[in-house]
């Protein structure tokens, strides 16, 4: 309200839903062309999937080379 961009505090309110509608198309968006067809290719193909285990060790040590170079 003060910079002149919004009258009223309902407009302000209008503005944020606006925008979190927004982002909630865009998850949606993602969810169905990134994520929906991993989840299915993890149905066809159990052994495509890599270990948590070794999922979690390899992030330990890249983060591990990360800290060392400073």
């Amino acid at each position: 309200m003060a910079s002149g961009a919004c009258a009223d505090a309902g407009e302000i309110v209008s503005a944020g839903l606006e925008a979190l509608a927004g982002q909630g198309a865009a998850f949606m968006a993602w969810l169905r062309a990134e994520l929906l067809p991993t989840l299915d290719e993890m149905d066809r193909d159990p052994g495509s999937m890599i270990p948590s285990d070794e999922v979690f060790a390899d992030l330990r040590a890249h983060h591990a080379r990360r800290l060392a170079e400073g």
